[in-house]
């Protein structure tokens, strides 16, 4: 993110400020700021986003002067012009002349005579910036922005951390079913008792084995993306794990505790893909960027469903 200037809002927090990536002066509630640019951004804290406007300060040349004597622009270009006529220019070695002595006077008269300028400030109309809306609080514990904890310079990336959650998803199954925890069981020692035991979560045990085998040795790392994909990836493995709990205690105590109805969700997801089809999608840009934004949606939806139970 050559990133362009933006306006940051975070909605929890009521803060707003904007970022500053082009080189450039910019009046911001009426003072005056500076961006390097080149890779210096500057933050600035803003109350009026709408009124951002960019400075110029342009140098307009009055007239030349040497000494106390002062010709006008035109006379200097004339004279200047009259002084490069002997020479040539050269691509490598700039201007040359042949003759030392027209040479000498063309220098000195550049050096001579002297720019006497003014400055002239102007000020743009408010311009428009790409605005980005933020959340401090995910609303979800196991997922923070990283912007925040000053991990990337994207405010809009957040992370998920997948092995806390998955643990507290998977206590939080348990003590739904009554089952106690107890430390270092092995599988063996859950057979016939509702209790689970287990640190990792590749080595949790109960009902009499081990949970969930190996495959939670992989994908169990941090996941980073927009909170939307956060909060979906969240609730997958909410339904991945109570799915894989409650199936062994109904199939083991014969009960019909909170059994997911999968093929049915995946028949709408299919369902949903499939009439997404026959919209009718107007012919223009926004249009075009919903329609795909929601296929896209659909199908990741559909992949990650398929993906997690054909394990």
């Amino acid at each position: 993110m050559g990133d362009k200037n933006k306006v940051i809002t975070i909605e929890d927090k009521n803060i707003t400020w904007v970022r500053l990536t082009e080189y450039g002066k910019y009046l911001i509630d009426g003072e005056l700021i500076e961006c390097e640019g080149h890779y210096r951004e500057k933050d600035v804290a803003v109350k009026d986003p709408d009124n951002i406007r960019i400075v110029k300060h342009h140098h307009i040349t009055l007239y030349y002067q040497r000494g106390e004597k002062t010709i006008s622009i035109d006379d200097y270009e004339k004279l200047k012009k009259l002084m490069e006529d002997p020479s040539y220019y050269d691509e490598d070695e700039g201007r040359i002349f042949d003759n030392i002595d027209d040479e000498y006077k063309y220098k000195k008269f550049i050096r001579d005579w002297k720019p006497i300028q003014k400055v002239v400030e102007t000020i743009s109309d408010p311009i428009k910036l790409e605005k980005i809306n933020i959340k401090y609080d995910s609303g979800n514990p196991f997922i923070e922005n990283k912007f925040f904890s000053g991990y990337t310079k994207d405010m809009c990336l957040y992370a998920y951390n997948r092995n806390k959650a998955i643990l507290h998803l998977i206590k939080e199954t348990f003590d739904e079913i009554g089952f106690k925890y107890q430390k270092d069981v092995s599988y063996k020692g859950t057979e016939d008792e509702k209790l689970w035991s287990g640190e990792k979560i590749e080595y949790i045990v109960a009902f009499g084995t081990y949970l969930f085998g190996d495959r939670n040795k992989v994908n169990i790392s941090d996941s980073v993306g927009t909170l939307e994909d956060m909060l979906q990836a969240y609730e997958m493995d909410k339904i991945r794990i109570r799915h894989d709990i409650l199936t062994k205690y109904n199939t083991r105590y014969n009960q019909q505790l909170d059994r997911f109805p999968m093929d049915e969700l995946l028949s709408n997801i299919k369902a949903a893909c499939n009439y997404s089809l026959w919209l009718d999608v107007k012919n223009n840009k926004k249009s075009i960027e919903n329609y795909n934004y929601l296929r896209n949606r659909l199908t990741a939806a559909l992949r990650l469903i398929e993906n997690f139970y054909s394990k």
